[in-house]
């Protein structure tokens, strides 16, 4: 049996922690021992992601911080390492992976670092994200969920050698396929006749809220039915707002916050639209496919890879609003083609995007090294 310690930093539950939570859920089946290294400010007495793991029953360890950068924190991570005997030390983040490598240095221990993708809110954020990647150059195995991320860290430096490309999976007992989304629907303004398109994400600017807006008003003077829910929370909140306010589309478009259970979400939309201008492998898509929603993308990072196969048009460049509006109007006004899509989408996601076989391909990194 393997143990490993696997550091994260997410107060909520974010897709590199669902990941994470998969991944822990199959441990017994695969003879590994996996404590979760769960960050904690000390003026805090609990966060959802901690409360969540401890719900499904998981071996949480809290690593307490008395601030952002609190060097106490290496100590107890080794005292982490010595209580449960670990033989490999994962990392999700470039918090995590800080301590992973102050580990490595001090123990010796195998370190695989996970690549999820990066954000770009300001210049703190890209300057994490360099410390990120250099870090990665460190570690002895890097786990890229997309082809697209693995060739990103190729040319970041990280040794081709040492990456391994393990795509994201969804678990379709974390979701309820009975949901009902009426609720949601009456909430969005969306009466029977109207074409509710959801945008679902955290509210940054990589993530491209602000191009959906610039497209849906497009959108609306062809599809004047069409309405729109922005879920999520984030720092761009209030800039989508004053975007709306701008596009005349306040009426047209909630803004619903987070929300922990996502099925009912889905079950209310006719649409769900991806538009990032930058990603790993958003969880978001293959949670629409598994809810049988047709999606229109944009065609960046691993996206391209799951939408291979899916009608091209639907498939838009980064950034360009108006191939986004001719995309999103041709979905709304093919219900049967969109119902075709979700059916194929789902077929897929269940085959090809399990969460038993990326818990296999990650056993095999960890055999890789510490074995």
């Amino acid at each position: 049996m393997v143990s490993v310690l696997a550091l994260i930093a997410a107060s909520e539950v974010t897709g590199p922690c669902r990941g994470l939570f998969q991944l822990a859920a199959e441990t017994d089946r695969l003879d590994v021992r996996l404590t979760l290294g769960m960050f904690l400010l000390r003026s805090h007495v609990s966060v959802p992601s901690i409360e969540e793991a401890r719900r499904r029953g998981f071996p949480v360890e809290v690593l307490a911080q008395g601030r952002r950068y609190d060097p106490r924190l290496v100590a107890q991570a080794w005292r982490l390492v010595r209580a449960h005997r670990v033989e490999l030390v994962q990392s999700h983040g470039y918090k995590p992976a800080l301590l992973a490598w102050s580990l490595k240095q001090m123990t010796g221990l195998p370190w695989v670092a996970f690549a999820h993708g990066y954000t770009s809110q300001g210049l703190r954020v890209a300057a994490y994200n360099h410390l990120d990647r250099w870090l990665m150059r460190r570690a002895d195995r890097v786990v890229a969920v997309s082809e697209s991320m693995a060739s990103e860290l190729t040319q970041a430096g990280v040794r081709e050698d040492r990456i391994r490309v393990i795509r994201n999976a969804i678990d379709p007992s974390d979701y309820r396929p009975d949901a009902d989304g009426a609720q949601v629907r009456h909430a969005a303004g969306a009466g029977p006749e109207d074409l509710l398109i959801g945008v679902i994400g955290r509210l940054s600017p990589e993530k491209g809220q602000e191009v959906f807006i610039r497209a849906l008003r497009r959108v609306v003077q062809v599809v004047p039915q069409a309405k729109a829910v922005l879920v999520g929370e984030g720092e761009q909140a209030g800039v989508l707002r004053a975007a709306l306010q701008a596009q005349g589309l306040e009426r047209r478009v909630s803004l619903t916050g987070y929300h922990r259970d996502i099925s009912p979400i889905y079950a209310a939309l006719d649409l769900v639209v991806v538009p990032s201008l930058s990603e790993g492998l958003p969880n978001v898509l293959l949670e629409s496919m598994l809810h049988g929603k047709a999606v229109v993308a944009t065609a960046v990072g691993g996206t391209r890879e799951v939408m291979s196969g899916w009608i091209p048009e639907w498939t838009v460049p980064a950034g360009d609003p108006d191939a986004l509006a001719r995309a999103m109007i041709e979905a709304l006004l093919e219900a049967r083609r969109r119902a075709t899509l979700g059916q194929r989408g789902a077929r897929r996601v269940r085959a090809h995007f399990s969460s038993f076989h990326r818990a296999e391909h990650i056993k095999r990194v960890y055999h890789e090294l510490a074995c």
